[in-house]
Formats: structure tokens, sequence, C-alpha cells
């Protein structure tokens, strides 16, 4: 993928890549890309990066975004990268709970240490297919 402007500079060295979503973003970015990994079923996967505070105040905005590409795209699978995602609260594992409901198949990738934590002691991890990158993701 290209990188994306410099702007986004919250994630390490600033290596965004994929299309900014649009939104009042005022602590959670979110960045997305389409792969089309040339299947013969012709399905799609959809990557969305966030970057920032997953919270009680970007926590609705990010299921509105969500819920408006999936519709749009309508991919087999959605990866979504949470590297650059911090704080993460209960509001944003509420709306990673919702994300997962959708009709794609739902992959969380790069997570931290303490999110990984939080899942296994609320026995949440089981919910989520859970993958190191989002590039080891397309790939299972």
């Amino acid at each position: 993928m290209p990188p994306i402007s410099k702007s986004a500079s919250a994630c390490p060295a600033g290596q965004e890549t994929g299309q900014p979503v649009p939104g009042r973003w005022r602590k959670l970015r979110m960045y997305s890309k389409v792969i089309q990994p040339g299947r013969p079923d012709g399905s799609k996967s959809l990557v969305l990066r966030a970057v920032g505070a997953l919270d009680w105040t970007t926590s609705e905005e990010f299921q509105v975004v969500l819920h408006r590409l999936l519709r749009r795209e309508r991919p087999a699978r959605l990866v979504l990268d949470l590297s650059a995602a911090t704080p993460i609260d209960s509001s944003g594992i509420g709306a990673l709970l919702l994300a997962n409901d959708k009709d794609a198949r739902c992959t969380l990738c790069g997570l931290s240490g303490p999110l990984l934590r939080v899942l296994e002691r609320t026995r949440l991890r089981a919910m989520f297919e859970i993958c190191p990158t989002w590039r080891d993701a397309l790939h299972v």
C-alpha cells in the first residue's frame, strides 16, 4: 500500500497506509484500504487502521464509519489494525464486538499487550480471530 500524507504522524515514524477515512476526528484517525487478492470467488478484504484513542468519545463515530465502509465495499473479510490505537476503553471494546457481529469475517491485528490481556481476562479473546499484523491476517 502506498504511504499517505505525513500529517498522520501519531503512528511511529508516520508510516500510515491506505486512504484517510473522512470524519470529524479529534482523538482518532482511520485509514482504509481495500485488498482484492484475486481469489476465484472475487472476494475482497477491507483493512481498517485506527490511529489514536478508541474510547467513549470516538467509538460511536468509529461504528458509523465502519458500517458505511462495510456497506459500500461489501468485503468478505474485515481486518482491524489496532497497532496505533491507544488507549482503548470499554466503549472501544464494545465497538470491536459490534464490528465482529457484521457480515464480514473480522480479524484484529496489532494488539498491544494490555488490550490482549483485557480480552483474555474478560474471555472475549475467543470471539475474535487475532493475528500479529494485517498482512498476516490476509493469509489466514
